[in-house]
């Protein structure tokens, strides 16, 4: 019987995946983001020379890579649709305009991602730190721990 369960458990999962457009975006992303990474840590460098740049097209295929993880989970939410379609425009307009920000170096492509911030440097939820991954609105960085602060809307600015 244990067998059977997680068999069936295994079809559940299979049928729900193979029949979601979103497990396909989900998997799309992930190899874009995985060739994009791949690209930023050899190609990019002899394009762009400037070490902020290229840590930045890390941040933006780090975070489409775990945006496509997440995808991969939409199938299976209340609503699929909803969920699928926040993540992918996070991918777009997050790490799109990062990755726009590093080939063209044009900062009003950077304003798309940072414009409004998701956590304020006086937040409990925040540490801040010389050298962040996270930028924020005005330049002031900082580092959320845990998903608390991406979803405490209240700490926007």
């Amino acid at each position: 019987t244990h067998m059977s369960s997680k068999a069936s458990a295994a079809a559940i999962v299979a049928a729900a995946a193979s029949s979601s457009v979103w497990w396909k975006v989900g998997a799309v992303s992930g190899a874009a983001a995985v060739a994009f990474g791949a690209f930023g840590a050899h190609a990019l460098q002899s394009r762009v020379h400037d070490p902020k740049r290229i840590k930045t097209w890390e941040t933006a295929a780090h975070y489409q890579l775990v945006h496509s993880v997440a995808l991969l989970a939409a199938p299976f939410a209340r609503r699929p649709n909803v969920v699928g379609g926040l993540l992918t425009a996070g991918v777009v307009l997050f790490s799109g305009s990062l990755y726009t920000l590093v080939l063209t170096d044009q900062p009003k492509f950077g304003m798309i991602t940072v414009r409004r911030a998701l956590c304020r440097p006086s937040s409990p939820h925040v540490e801040h730190a010389p050298e962040s991954r996270f930028h924020v609105a005005r330049g002031r960085p900082c580092v959320c721990r845990g998903m608390a602060c991406l979803f405490a809307l209240n700490n926007c600015e």
